[in-house]
């Protein structure tokens, strides 16, 4: 009897223990959220990239990374394609645009993949700001802007609320053109980059109606940290990239210029950076504009992104993510790993960069607004 109740009593000390490192790993990540210190999540692509992770999160990876595995065998396969579905569903049905209406943006996004699949017809979405993007079937992304609008949520408002009747936005890696055109929509001129055809075409007629031809620029190169040619992967729809000469997917040559180049003596506002991993040296092919202009960034990161924050602190850049709910930036903490965008802006434009973040605030209730979807039926989309 003695010995059963030592145990009993062990039992529960333990159970008590565990309860209050528990309650202590809340209390610390509540208080470096409520510090501006929040940790990137290690799914990418998510708006909770520089957020706190989740066990949703955490099992939408293993599930996400499962469903590229290579197949092995029939039954393998089926079970990927169950996982991809599975996965693709929780994540946008957990997004900050989603997760308020969850099946409402699971039953559009799987009516945009029947959709595509079969009809193979164009989807005009109207997102905020009345800017309208025609989303061709071929796009692997579409479904996010479908289904929940701003798929980037946090970087896309941020983009709308500093952006400027007569500033200058670019975009380098522009696809069919989804921060151009909310960009064109604040007023802002664009010069876009997208070295494909396929991409290149439907940009220029999503820019065109947003905006007038005064005001948009389409450049057909990539870009780098120095001038030349390339190979350019051509199979991965909105991931095509700059790969090696011994790479064996189908590739293109492609031209290769720099920022500094293409832009010679113009002051952007602000610049999109999304160039599957080969971001710093992008930025690297800044280095002037970076140190005389100062523009507020937004660039993708993987594995902590090391290299895009050297370039960038060698500037005085800092980095921040936008907060959707009070509308403000987040000072990001040093240590900080994972996937995600990051917001880089210079010390020397805070106060203006506080300004026009404060005088576009009402702005918020047009992000979460749902996307409007048109069906076109009575035209096959070329591409």
């Amino acid at each position: 009897r003695t010995t059963h109740l030592t145990l009993r009593q062990a039992t529960a000390l333990t159970s008590c223990r565990v309860m209050a490192v528990r309650r202590a790993a809340r209390v610390r990540r509540h208080r470096s959220s409520s510090a501006g210190e929040p940790i990137i999540a290690p799914v990418p692509g998510t708006q909770r990239g520089p957020f706190a992770s989740t066990k949703r999160d955490y099992w939408l990876k293993r599930l996400n990374k499962f469903s590229n595995e290579p197949p092995r065998g029939a039954m393998n396969r089926v079970a990927r394609r169950a996982a991809s579905a599975v996965w693709i569903t929780g994540f946008y049905t957990a997004h900050p645009l989603g997760r308020s209406r969850p099946v409402r943006t699971a039953a559009r996004l799987w009516a945009w993949q029947i959709w595509r699949r079969t009809v193979r017809r164009t989807v005009q979405v109207e997102l905020p700001l009345g800017a309208l993007l025609s989303c061709p079937p071929w796009s692997n992304m579409a479904g996010a802007w479908v289904s929940v609008g701003l798929h980037e949520a946090g970087e896309m408002a941020f983009a709308m609320r500093f952006l400027r009747r007569g500033d200058l936005f670019v975009d380098v890696g522009a696809n069919i053109g989804v921060y151009s055109v909310l960009a064109l929509r604040t007023g802002a001129s664009v010069v876009a980059f997208d070295p494909t055809e396929r991409a290149r075409d439907v940009l220029s007629r999503n820019l065109a109606r947003n905006g007038p031809p005064e005001r948009i620029e389409v450049r057909p190169c990539a870009l780098s940290e120095q001038p030349g040619v390339a190979r350019f992967r051509i199979d991965l729809e909105s991931s095509n990239l700059l790969v090696g000469s011994g790479d064996q997917a189908p590739t293109i040559d492609v031209a290769v210029s720099t920022l500094d180049a293409e832009l010679d003596q113009r002051a952007p506002a602000v610049i999109k950076v999304d160039a599957e991993g080969f971001d710093a040296a992008v930025l690297r092919g800044g280095e002037r504009l970076l140190r005389e202009h100062h523009p507020a960034i937004i660039v993708e990161v993987w594995d902590g992104g090391w290299d895009v924050r050297g370039v960038l602190e060698s500037h005085g850049y800092r980095f921040f993510r936008h907060d959707l709910e009070t509308g403000e930036l987040v000072r990001m903490r040093d240590g900080f790993h994972g996937e995600g965008y990051l917001i880089a802006v210079h010390p020397s434009k805070d106060d203006e960069t506080a300004a026009r973040l404060a005088s576009t605030s009402g702005l918020s209730t047009a992000v979460r607004r749902a996307p409007i979807v048109r069906w076109i039926r009575h035209k096959r989309c070329a591409n």
